[in-house]
């Protein structure tokens, strides 16, 4: 049986403890000690509305497997159908995959939620989404901004429960201010924890009181079966005591063309893998989401706050 804290639980034990805006430590670890917790782990299906075998994959990952969150891409060609996935199962724990360009497969064609009069740098001839964040270089602040609000504004006007920010690609993890900023300012406004591959202290976080997992590792999506199960099980047995580790992939039944459907099958395979569970389990690590961190991080902030 998945170890996982339910939400109930956190609000039982929030209630049975003190004020962590006085505790004087770090997020990451009065978090864990509300779940009744040393260290846990985070995770999350990317892609969600990519295809109807993303769809279809992640939710059976999350139903009979061990994801615990997913993001998804609301721009996406599939995302009407995640739309109502989310609807008639509201329990699930949705983030939103911001993104400014696609991929390349065959027919994952589509373009920016913004008119394209107010996003013209992020297209290409057609309208779409550029395939490469290289290109994303010489485009305007302002254009990045309209676009990441928009898919934000989008995923909450249809009805998600967002619980948390990511991204595709990567774009904002460079550090690139034209990206990053309108990603803080996002999180900060709808008070969303988000994905963070650099220090959870990072003075940039702790100025807005956004709470992350302390570290991220992303499986290999190219690697085979065996090399992925071998470094998730590694990086399982790594978790430190005061650790929430954030574990990315992209599980799916299958995909737009051969290697990608093999890659995303692979990874759907390894959530449904019994050693896998076992080993969650034998380590004593709570498998928890970012449903639990978003409300931590709101009474998080508004007990600092208040303590202003």
């Amino acid at each position: 049986m998945r170890k996982i804290v339910p939400i109930i639980a956190l609000a039982f034990i929030r209630m049975c403890s003190p004020s962590f805006a006085a505790t004087g430590e770090n997020p990451q670890s009065v978090f864990l000690a509300r779940l009744g917790c040393s260290k846990a782990i985070i995770i999350n299906g990317d892609d969600f509305g990519r295809t109807k075998w993303s769809n279809e994959g992640i939710l059976n990952a999350i139903r009979n497997g061990v994801v615990t969150s997913t993001s998804l891409e609301v721009a996406a060609n599939s995302a009407p159908e995640a739309y109502k996935i989310i609807k008639e199962n509201p329990k699930l724990d949705v983030g939103v995959h911001l993104e400014l360009a696609r991929d390349d497969a065959p027919g994952n064609e589509f373009g920016p939620l913004s008119p394209l009069d107010k996003v013209p740098h992020l297209v290409d001839e057609k309208g779409l989404f550029l395939t490469s964040i290289d290109k994303l270089l010489p485009v305007p602040g302002d254009e990045i901004a309209a676009e990441l609000e928009a898919q934000v504004k989008a995923a909450y006007d249809n009805g998600v429960d967002v619980t948390h920010l990511d991204c595709h690609k990567g774009f904002y993890h460079t550090y690139d201010r034209k990206s990053l900023n309108p990603t803080l300012k996002l999180a900060r406004r709808y008070d969303l924890p988000i994905r963070w591959t650099g220090r959870a202290d990072d003075p940039m976080l702790v100025k807005n009181g956004i709470v992350t997992p302390t570290r991220t590792f992303m499986i290999d999506m190219k690697a085979d079966y065996e090399n992925k199960k071998t470094s998730l099980i590694s990086n399982i047995q790594k978790i430190k005591q005061g650790e929430i580790l954030e574990v990315v992939l992209h599980p799916a039944t299958g995909g737009l063309e051969p290697n990608e459907s093999e890659w995303r099958k692979r990874d759907y395979r390894l959530m449904l893998d019994p050693d896998v569970k076992s080993e969650i389990e034998k380590d004593g690590v709570c498998l928890t989401g970012y449903r639990q961190l978003r409300d931590f991080q709101r009474e998080w902030r508004k007990r600092n706050d208040a303590g202003k």
